[in-house]
């Protein structure tokens, strides 16, 4: 892969700002494209808002639990009450409305 494609991608990725220090590992590169290890110098990566926002919101995710248990004990309390009534109206418009946006994508 070409320097120029991994800065293509860098940029698509983690939006258009770009540190100083990515710029200047780019220049400090020999021309095979390689580093020795011991002339090294730490990269640093700034990811942008977006980057941010779905990092946050995919550790939001992990630290919710699948099952809302306390929603489905109290749900199994109104119907054993007979106490838990469903619209059948509710119920046909989230199907259509369901079934055309399978449709859309």
């Amino acid at each position: 892969m070409k320097v120029e494609d991994s800065q293509k991608i860098l940029s698509t990725t983690l939006g258009p700002k770009q540190t100083e220090t990515q710029q200047g590992l780019a220049e400090q590169r020999p021309a095979g494209g390689r580093e020795d290890s011991a002339s090294s110098v730490p990269a640093r990566v700034e990811l942008s808002e977006q980057s941010k926002g779905a990092q946050k919101a995919a550790d939001v995710a992990r630290k919710t639990p699948e099952v809302r248990w306390e929603k489905v004990a109290a749900l199994k309390e109104k119907v054993a009450a007979g106490e838990y009534q469903v619209d059948p109206q509710d119920v046909a418009d989230k199907i259509v409305k369901h079934l055309l946006s399978e449709l859309i994508r």
